[in-house]
C-alpha cells in the first residue's frame, strides 16, 4: 500500500509541475489544484462550496501583483476610481437621457412618416382620378370639335338641292 501512495504521488508530481499547489478541501476532502501564484488566497471548493485558504508551499513567495507596487499607490488608485465613479454615473445618466430623447424623436418621426405616406397615397389616388377625368373631358372636347367642324364645312353630300 505504501508503494501505491508513492506511485500516486509520483504521478501527481508529473501531472502537476512544482508551480502548482495541491491540497484537499478541509470540509469534503476534494483534491484541489491551484497555481503557486494563488498561495495564500481564499478560494471556494467547487464541490461543497466551502471557502478554503490555499496553503503556502515550501519555497513559494507570495508576490503582490505588478500593478500595485506599494500600498500607498493602491489606496491612491482606489480613491481615483471612487472619484471617477460619480463622473461615470453622470455620463451614464446623460447617455440614458439622450437615448430617451432620441427614442421619443424617433417615435414622432415614424408617426409623421406614416401620416405622410397615407397623405401621399390619397393624393396619388386623387391624381389618378383627375387623369381619368381629363381623358374623358379631352375625348368629349374632341367629339365636340369634330361636330363643329362638320357644321362649318358641309360636305358635298350634304349640299344637294332641295326638291
Amino acid at each position: 500500500m505504501a508503494n501505491d501512495d508513492t506511485l500516486n504521488e509520483s504521478l501527481i508530481n508529473k501531472s502537476f509541475p512544482a508551480k502548482d499547489i495541491i491540497f484537499e478541501c478541509g470540509v469534503c476532502g476534494k483534491s484541489l489544484v491551484i497555481n503557486a501564484l494563488g498561495a495564500g488566497l481564499a478560494i471556494t471548493c467547487p464541490d461543497c462550496g466551502a471557502e478554503q485558504q490555499v496553503p503556502l508551499s515550501d519555497g513559494v513567495v507570495v508576490a503582490s501583483p505588478a500593478f500595485e507596487p506599494n500600498a500607498a499607490m493602491a489606496v491612491a488608485d482606489e480613491q481615483k476610481v471612487e472619484h471617477e465613479l460619480p463622473e461615470i454615473s453622470d455620463v451614464l445618466a446623460d447617455a440614458r437621457e439622450q437615448i430617451n430623447a432620441l427614442t421619443l424623436e424617433n417615435d414622432e418621426l415614424q408617426f409623421r412618416r406614416r401620416f405622410l405616406e397615407k397623405r401621399h397615397a390619397l393624393a396619388s389616388q386623387n391624381l389618378q382620378a383627375l387623369r381619368r377625368e381629363m381623358i374623358t373631358i379631352r375625348k368629349a372636347m374632341d367629339r365636340t370639335e369634330a361636330i363643329l367642324n362638320t357644321m362649318e364645312d358641309p360636305s358635298a353630300s350634304d349640299t344637294q338641292p332641295m326638291a
